[in-house]
């Protein structure tokens, strides 16, 4: 057993999150998964455990080494600064809770490997997928505005994170342009995203324009000529896209039987992306 906050740092004497060192895995899943496979793919909600923390080298086989905050804000040390981000690197199974609604913003996550989702619980108990977060985006910006988060997050995957502080990061962006730039950056990224949901699109138009936001999210450390993994379900995609999930698997048909895309369990490799931009020409923000 491990003391742990839900943050991964140690919790006060007396409250304790029991760990389970064992790890999960999201089996395959190519349609509609039936309700007793969704059962084994994602703990309940009551089940889910505390992402413990795991102390990762140092930007060690990371893919965004030299290219995120931390190195940013690196270079702003070694160039004279003294604010520098403190951070810890660490990593959880699939189905860990990594933040809970309401958690007061006292870190923001760099996703180095693997994969989350953002979701909210209704009264009824359904969930509501607001979005993912893939390798290199941060996790935690929605949080700014009213100082908590305002939805669960949930590794998808095993993932790996660099936790940084978040009053660090505003002291070297107040000082470091580079890193202001790409808070910036990140943000307008996810305000685009959101605003694509906004639109009356119809089921075609919101799937395309998914799947070509997953490309050029990728495209900054991945061959564009690899195909795209897949780190959700087709479950939470739908959900996410505001579709019943026998619609996203009509649609990934008919995009693949007209030669659009090639689809290999959770790869899905965009054969003609301009034909997919075609479909989405009149979504905002898809296609730029």
């Amino acid at each position: 057993m491990r003391r742990l906050s839900q943050y991964g740092h140690p919790k006060a004497s007396g409250e304790t999150v029991e760990v389970d060192d064992g790890s999960a895995t999201m089996p395959r899943e190519t349609g509609h998964a039936p309700a007793s496979r969704r059962a084994r793919r994602e703990r309940p909600r009551s089940q889910r455990r505390s992402a413990a923390p795991d102390q990762l080298p140092p930007c060690v086989g990371c893919d965004f080494a030299g290219q995120c905050l931390l190195a940013l804000g690196h270079h702003d040390a070694e160039a004279g600064s003294h604010h520098e981000v403190v951070r810890r690197t660490w990593s959880c199974a699939a189905g860990d809770v990594v933040i809970r609604r309401g958690d007061a913003l006292r870190e923001v996550h760099v996703v180095r490997t693997g994969g989350v989702k953002v979701f909210v619980v209704a009264s009824d108990g359904r969930e509501q997928v607001l979005g993912f977060h893939l390798p290199g985006e941060l996790v935690g910006l929605a949080a700014i505005h009213l100082g908590s988060h305002p939805g669960d997050v949930v590794a998808l995957e095993s993932t790996q994170f660099c936790g940084l502080s978040f009053e660090d990061v505003l002291n070297v962006s107040s000082h470091e342009p580079r890193v202001q730039q790409q808070l910036l950056r990140l943000m307008s990224g996810e305000l685009g995203r959101a605003s694509q949901l906004a639109g009356d699109l119809n089921a075609e138009e919101r799937v395309a324009s998914f799947l070509l936001d997953l490309q050029r999210r990728g495209s900054h450390h991945r061959n564009n000529d690899r195909p795209l993994r897949l780190t959700m379900s087709r479950t939470d995609m739908a959900n996410y896209l505001r579709l019943a999930a026998e619609t996203v698997s009509r649609v990934f048909s008919r995009f693949r039987a007209r030669g659009w895309l090639d689809v290999t369990g959770r790869n899905v490799r965009l054969l003609d992306a301009e034909a997919l931009h075609r479909v989405c020409r009149n979504s905002p923000g898809a296609g730029s």
